[in-house]
């Protein structure tokens, strides 16, 4: 199953749809049944397959960014995103792999900041079942981007897609963004909710260092 989150800007919202259906030739399965949950307005999670439609169902709307985290090769969903003009933006992260992922956070996050900012649609970021890694980049972008405490994006999120993306490795790609000093104390030493809540000054530091990532690739 692929999941996909969309976040348009912060006030956040989310607008969840589930489809279930199997695509084998996908390397994928993308489920067909159609549920919803929203909260506000903007964000989206859904599913994708190269097949058209649901890559189709969602060109009806305006989308302009897809954002993966998956870790497997996904050619024939580049190409119909190509093909139906979505920007396709990769950003691998191993499943149940809490260090993969605080590794990956920040530039996931800044690829969906960056969409965010300069795209003119919605953005979708899904994984392989949207319960660790796509969660996680949207948690994160709140946390970061939406002057949120993690509890009240952690919380935001799952209220309406009930999941358990991994809050420490959130807490230490925080740590490591907001306390990059090379003489700093390892992340494993803090107190257990350390990084639940940053200063404002913290927030603009890591505002700063995830922008100033790479551009994201198509």
């Amino acid at each position: 199953m692929e999941v996909v989150f969309c976040v348009k800007k912060c006030g956040i919202s989310f607008k969840f749809t589930l489809e279930h259906a199997k695509n084998q030739s996908a390397m994928c399965r993308v489920n067909s049944r159609d549920g919803e949950d929203q909260t506000t307005s903007h964000s989206h999670r859904g599913s994708g397959g190269p097949n058209g439609s649901p890559i189709q169902r969602k060109r009806r709307r305006p989308v302009s960014d897809l954002q993966l985290i998956w870790g497997i090769d996904l050619q024939l969903i580049v190409d119909r995103c190509k093909d139906v003009g979505i920007w396709h933006m990769r950003r691998p992260a191993k499943d149940f792999d809490p260090d993969s992922l605080r590794s990956g956070l920040p530039k996931a996050v800044w690829s969906l900041e960056w969409a965010v900012e300069e795209g003119k649609g919605r953005v979708y970021v899904h994984c392989t079942a949207g319960f660790g890694r796509a969660p996680a980049v949207a948690i994160a972008y709140m946390f970061w981007f939406c002057d949120m405490n993690l509890n009240s994006a952690y919380e935001t999120l799952t209220s309406v897609r009930p999941c358990g993306p991994n809050k420490k490795a959130i807490r230490a790609a925080t740590y490591d963004l907001a306390k990059n000093d090379p003489w700093k104390e390892p992340f494993e030493n803090l107190p257990e909710h350390a990084f639940e809540d940053i200063a404002p000054w913290e927030r603009k530091l890591i505002q700063d260092r995830v922008r100033a990532l790479l551009a994201p690739e198509k």
